[in-house]
């Protein structure tokens, strides 16, 4: 994955570790935003820039929730500017050489969610663009119901068991709190 930031290049090469979270984090978000029928258009690890401020990245994991008229996702020109995701996710399991925060809140990134996972526990930040910089939420504006305490525990359940136990367990819940909404 690749972060640049005013000539600055940093490469990462994802380890198992990294991508068996962000498919988690993305099997969750996933699986409640299609339990609560809410739209959504996910974009995955499309490189975001813009070239006039000399920055650009590669998410974890990106989506559209609102706005769907802004994006022609069967248009295959790959020289056109996508505007920002509503909602970006960022998995750190190494200390990265570059601030990131920059980056996204330059291509206007709204919400991210920053799992980092360098210190053994996951230690969840979500946050929110204001005034061209970063505030960290207790609760996620663009996914109803996610806090930084139930995406640190059910990360940290996925790491104590396998992918499918987690989300499955994840799943139960959400099929409970049908009755509860508030009960995620």
């Amino acid at each position: 994955m690749l972060t640049y930031d005013q000539g600055d290049l940093e490469v990462e090469m994802p380890s198992d570790l990294h991508e068996f979270v962000k498919a988690f984090v993305r099997a969750m978000i996933e699986s409640y935003l299609l339990e609560t029928g809410r739209r959504f258009l996910p974009a995955g690890q499309t490189t975001f820039k813009r070239r006039l401020i000399q920055k650009g990245l590669e998410a974890d994991e990106t989506y559209y929730l609102t706005g769907f008229d802004r994006i022609d996702a069967s248009a295959s020109q790959p020289s056109r500017q996508l505007p920002a995701p509503d909602l970006a996710i960022e998995v750190e399991v190494t200390e990265p050489l570059m601030d990131k925060l920059p980056v996204y809140a330059g291509i206007g990134v709204e919400e991210l969610w920053h799992i980092d996972l360098s210190g053994g526990e996951p230690v969840v930040r979500i946050l929110l663009l204001k005034s061209g910089a970063y505030v960290e939420q207790p609760a996620s504006v663009a996914v109803p119901h996610f806090t930084t305490e139930l995406l640190r525990h059910w990360v940290a359940r996925r790491l104590a068991s396998d992918h499918f136990d987690a989300l499955q367990a994840f799943r139960a819940t959400l099929a409970t709190a049908k009755a509860d909404p508030d009960g995620i």
